[in-house]
């Protein structure tokens, strides 16, 4: 078999196909293309063996990598999401930076000044009355607003997707493709920064449970709770309505701002003083918070696709050329 390197002899003559007797010679550019096929066939030689070797470590590489962030979530999990955050709050900026994404990087400087401002009053020592029930009602503002996004996104590529507005005469299918596009970019932005303000009151909470002094590291409470005192914000209960606390079945009082951010958008499942289970049916009032709910399992989805996914995959590139493999 020819190697690349020698010179391929030309191909003999070939009918015309228009169905006469007569021939002629192929032209320079088919000799050129049936060149570059012949020379492609020899350097692929033999690469069946090489594809199985690259399956093998492609399924592999991200079985072994999603054990691993399995493992260090469940026994690091302050670590695992501080890792998660400061991936999910820097390499997309990074991308959009350098692909000079002016729109995406406008609103993500924003957004940063924003929860800087917020992240700040969480880090105060002695924490305030008022900065818990500030912070999960700031980050509830900001799931509601990404919630909306997102959805608004998903329900333009829908209309998109089945040509709604086409059936309708009301847009042209350029038009249609337009809203696509920006389907796709809103239920991104919807989900990212869903994420990342995830992850963040999610470190917060516990910043502040343990500051106020009704929370350890170690489980044991810190200080005694009195009954008409919020274990979350150490606020008094009964400055509020009745409406607005919610009394758990430990018996302990809690504002409504406070256990519903602690409880759903910071995903704690234990009360923050005995550590008994925490009831959330009571305040899941209407279906919304059953939304924010389902919409909650749906970003620890996007957090690997968006961080560790691209982790695992970039894995797998590096054993590829390590292995010679192309």
């Amino acid at each position: 078999m020819a190697s690349p390197q020698q010179a391929v002899p030309l191909p003999p003559a070939v009918p015309v196909g228009s169905g006469h007797d007569g021939h002629r010679q192929l032209s320079a550019d088919d000799v050129a293309r049936m060149q570059a096929e012949i020379e492609f066939q020899v350097e692929h030689a033999g690469h069946e063996s090489a594809h199985q070797k690259m399956a093998l470590i492609l399924v592999g590489a991200l079985i072994a990598s999603q054990l691993i962030f399995f493992m260090w979530k469940r026994l690091h999990n302050r670590s695992f999401h501080a890792a998660t955050l400061l991936g999910l709050w820097l390499v997309p900026a990074g991308m959009a930076m350098q692909a000079g994404n002016v729109r995406f990087v406008t609103i993500w400087v924003i957004y940063s000044i924003l929860n800087a401002a917020v992240v700040y009053q969480a880090m105060q020592v002695p924490v305030k009355p008022w900065t818990p029930r500030l912070v999960y009602k700031w980050f509830a503002v900001v799931y509601n607003a990404c919630h909306s996004v997102g959805m608004l996104g998903y329900a333009f590529c829908l209309l998109s997707f089945f040509h709604v507005p086409l059936i309708l005469h009301i847009s042209s299918i350029e038009d249609e493709a337009k809203l696509f596009e920006a389907g796709i970019v809103l239920a991104f932005y919807g989900l990212y920064f869903a994420v990342c303000a995830r992850d963040l009151v999610v470190l917060l909470g516990d910043r502040m449970a343990v500051n106020v002094g009704y929370h350890s590291k170690e489980g044991f409470p810190a200080k005694h709770l009195r009954s008409n005192t919020c274990a979350i914000c150490g606020d008094s209960t009964d400055l509020v309505e009745p409406d607005k606390r919610h009394k758990q079945n430990c018996g302990h009082t809690f504002h409504e701002n406070c256990i519903r951010g602690y409880a759903i958008i910071g995903k704690k499942d234990a009360c923050p003083y005995c550590k008994e289970k925490i009831d959330t049916s009571q305040f899941r009032t209407n279906p919304w918070d059953t939304s924010i709910g389902a919409y909650l399992a749906l970003l620890d989805a996007a957090r690997y696709l968006l961080v560790w996914n691209p982790i695992a995959f970039l894995l797998v590139h590096v054993l590829f050329q390590l292995f010679g493999l192309k």
